[in-house]
């Protein structure tokens, strides 16, 4: 009763993620062709529940919560195929129906509440402080754009499928001094007009503000280009909320998942 649809066939999912508003984002990537993943629904055809399982390892079930076959199917093949080597998973319930379905079904393992928050992007916060982003650069160090040889230091062969794609598609940026990397901010997934920011600073350069100049360059390119820079954390990590607030993200709302440990 568990089905993988073709990519030819992902549109037909998307009226069943059409009230979740987090996994918008992730729904179009994937029907976009901008992350790798897999989705499983019940019936191929008039899909009426789905698995959403993009790479990033967040887990995304919509649809009808009540098909006992599909479910304990969708179980199966989550444990067999998408917990994290340490045994972590992460299930985002998009209603309030598929939270109890979910806690039902792993109720053998022990679940712990979390939120993701997601934010809104205010142009008008991230235009009064930075406008001027590029006179704070310290001298010495330079801002590039993503080429093959930046892009092929990331992960991001893997979620966008190959680099080609990435960099036809995605973009990146790295604060560098001469040639090594200081930090970095790039989009891991693009979809619904929207980039999903990931940021990496190398230890001995952080809370310097590197950071903050790589986004800034990120999202003013998002901005020339007709694209939503997005930006979401969990709900425990601080420096990222703060960092988010400083470029002119602000009012998140939580999107509820479930977090369980399985091994």
């Amino acid at each position: 009763m568990l089905y993988e649809l073709e990519k030819t066939t992902y549109p037909k999912i998307s009226p069943l993620f059409q009230d979740a508003q987090y996994s918008q984002l992730f729904v179009k990537a994937m029907l976009e062709g901008n992350h790798v993943g897999n989705i499983f629904v019940d019936n191929p055809e008039r899909p009426a529940a789905a698995l959403l399982a993009p790479l990033c390892g967040f887990y995304f079930l919509a649809g009808r919560a009540d098909n006992a076959a599909f479910n304990q199917t969708m179980r199966e093949r989550i444990l067999s195929e998408f917990v994290s080597p340490e045994g972590d998973l992460l299930l985002f319930p998009t209603s309030a129906v598929w939270q109890s379905a979910l806690e039902a079904l792993f109720g053998d393992y022990k679940l712990l509440h979390v939120a993701r928050k997601a934010f809104t992007f205010y142009l008008e916060r991230f235009a009064a402080h930075h406008t001027a982003w590029r006179e704070r650069i310290p001298e010495g160090y330079t801002i590039q754009r993503y080429d093959r040889r930046l892009a092929e230091d990331t992960e991001l062969a893997d979620f966008w499928g190959s680099l080609d794609n990435f960099l036809a598609q995605g973009v990146g940026f790295a604060v560098l001094k001469g040639d090594e990397v200081v930090s970095r901010c790039h989009a891991v997934m693009v979809g619904n007009g929207e980039a999903e920011i990931s940021i990496e600073t190398a230890e001995p350069y952080r809370r310097q503000g590197f950071a903050t100049l790589a986004a800034c360059a990120f999202i003013e390119h998002c901005l020339a280009h007709s694209l939503h820079p997005a930006w979401s954390c969990w709900d425990e990590n601080t420096p990222s909320q703060i960092l988010a607030h400083k470029l002119g993200f602000n009012h998140p709302v939580d999107a509820p998942a479930i977090y369980a440990k399985v091994k």
